[in-house]
């Protein structure tokens, strides 16, 4: 069964399995034709098997990375080692594990002969004895040298290997990964032994070596291929990620070649990335970025990392398991409008009709935006785009069809393509009326609303946000309506009012996702073709703020339009 967790799928019984597959290159490296890596994750609950599966995959890809990276060409069985590796749960790996990186053993032979891939030399070969068989045999791994066939019992904490004409070398095997990998590579150089060289993929190169494609063009390379598979499909957004990718990289030498990037220059970037100057305050200003905005560029870093491991331009994904971990941000939360705003909201000047000291010019989207957020949940933009021709009568139902069909249209995401049917309040206010005169006046193609102007950064919704939220340069309609706890209060705040509405009235959260926008996380959310407008009619008729707003009258509104504001006492 298909599940909505990453790395998983599902029994009959419920029951989330885990799934690895191991790259090609290694499966053609040691000889393996098992792909797959499969084992139960003994739970029913997806947001248990979630957190499981994740300690299993970073594990997964730690194991991969220094396979790619490994000193030996031969390994005892890759599949089963990685088996044991990614289900473990301990922090330190198993003698086993250690076992394979560091001494590698080919099962297929009795005694096989390993030797390091050596640039020019082959200074010193080990043999290994078959893989001890005996509780008492695996205590101690047994190593001997090529021109010393007499084994030696090294200590069950340390390795041990012997080196023609000269003293035994001891590696700990004290359960840090990290160091006994490095005291091994110490050995090595000690032996006199030039780095270790990897195959080496399409990129043409290993960590260390000058070719292969630089920091710039690997960037250029992810970008496009973004583009391409129109992940970032909207202008504003793709503009937006290329100048955070440059942004992120002014802390980076983009000449240098990809392959040379290390593990510890990703840290490096991470701890820099904090007091990364903030473009907008201008050049001679010393405010860094918000930490969030930092943490967004290192995710951005990770993405790269990982698809020019995926291409082979580098042999290790440097970015894998290092996280940029930030307080969760509760200051600046979106808060909903409570019913004395709504109540605030709906008795501003426009929709009581109150004099002007001076006039001003007044549209229709004045009296509609804020009662069709407050009645619909639907995002700004996506009101201020509506056409003539997006309001449809279907299945006898009057709804507003949001989507993005004209090139000037756009849409967050696909669940964001909907019916949102109109509330019966809207309808009695004369909406339909209002809907008919536009349609008399222009095309069906036309806006729906006059005096909205359209740019390809902000969209059709500026003039409406400067309006209602403000811009700093003028006073906003939020301010004049003197709400209580103005801060973090927007437009954007009639959905949460909307969605709050509905869950204090006990309306399900499929039913509340489907009329704003939202996906919805589950695997029956898949079937079917959503929920009915029927249903969601009841839903959109249920929003109610228990307000008095008798005093709404658009037609009241179109003469204090037409006298901009100052209507004849």
């Amino acid at each position: 069964m298909r599940s909505s967790v990453p790395y998983t799928y599902r029994r009959r019984d419920g029951t989330y399995y885990a799934r690895f597959v191991l790259p090609q290159t290694l499966l053609t490296r040691f000889g393996e034709t098992r792909r797959d890596i499969r084992f139960s994750l003994k739970t029913r609950n997806p947001a248990t098997a979630r957190c499981a599966v994740m300690r299993h995959a970073a594990r997964f890809h730690q194991m991969v990375d220094r396979l790619k990276n490994a000193t030996y060409t031969v390994y005892i069985s890759m599949h089963k080692d990685v088996m044991e590796y990614v289900k473990s749960d301990k922090n330190q790996p198993s003698r086993k594990n250690t076992m394979a990186l560091i001494a590698p053993l080919n099962r297929r032979h009795a005694q096989p002969q390993l030797s390091p891939v050596l640039p020019g030399q082959d200074l010193i070969k080990f043999h290994c004895d078959p893989a001890p068989r005996s509780k008492k045999q695996r205590k101690a791994p047994q190593i001997k040298t090529f021109d010393c066939p007499q084994a030696a019992q090294s200590p069950r904490n340390a390795f041990e290997i012997q080196v023609p004409q000269g003293p035994s070398i001891i590696i700990n095997h004290n359960g840090d990964r990290e160091a006994e990998w490095t005291d091994f590579l110490r050995a090595t150089e000690h032996l006199g032994l030039n780095s270790p060289q990897t195959g080496s993929g399409t990129g043409g190169s290993g960590p260390g070596t000058s070719t292969g494609l630089s920091v710039r063009e690997v960037v250029n390379e992810f970008i496009q291929s973004k583009i391409t598979a129109e992940d970032w499909k909207d202008q504003n957004t793709q503009a937006h990620e290329v100048s955070r990718i440059e942004h992120m990289l002014s802390l980076l030498d983009v000449d240098r070649p990809f392959n040379q990037l290390t593990r510890a220059d990703a840290r490096a970037l991470k701890k820099q990335l904090p007091a990364l100057k903030d473009r907008r305050h201008g050049s001679t200003n010393s405010k860094p970025i918000a930490i969030q905005t930092a943490q967004k560029h290192f995710i951005l870093f990770k993405a790269i990392c990982r698809y020019a491991y995926i291409e082979e331009h580098h042999t290790i994904d440097i970015a894998s398991g290092i996280d940029f971990k930030v307080p969760r941000k509760t200051a600046n939360k979106r808060l909903d409008f409570t019913q004395s705003d709504v109540d605030k909201l709906l008795n501003g000047y426009h929709y009581r009709c109150t004099p002007l000291p001076r006039r001003r010019t007044l549209f229709d989207f004045h009296f509609w935006i804020p009662l069709i957020g407050l009645y619909s949940g639907a995002r700004l933009n996506e009101i201020c785009q509506l056409r003539i021709c997006d309001i449809e009568q279907v299945q006898g139902i009057w709804c507003f069809a949001f989507r993005d069909e004209d090139s000037r249209q756009s849409i967050k995401n696909r669940s964001s393509i909907r019916h949102t049917p109109i509330h019966s309040f809207l309808l009695q206010l004369g909406f339909i009326d209002f809907l008919q005169s536009r349609q008399q006046e222009a095309s069906a193609s036309d806006q729906l609303f006059t005096g909205l102007n359209w740019d390809p950064k902000n969209r059709w919704g500026k003039k409406m946000s400067d309006w209602f939220n403000g811009n700093g340069k003028m006073v906003s309609y939020l301010d004049q309506c003197a709400l209580h706890s103005r801060a973090n209060k927007a437009f954007h705040s009639t959905r949460h009012t909307v969605v709050q509405n509905l869950r204090n009235q006990g309306v399900d959260e499929p039913h509340i996702a489907a009329l704003v926008g939202h996906e919805v996380q589950s695997t029956t959310s898949r079937y079917g073709s959503g929920i009915g407008l029927a249903a969601l009619q009841t839903v959109v008729n249920r929003i109610n703020y228990g307000l008095n707003l008798s005093h709404l009258s658009f037609t009241a509104f179109c003469a204090y339009r037409d006298a901009r504001g100052k209507p004849a006492q």
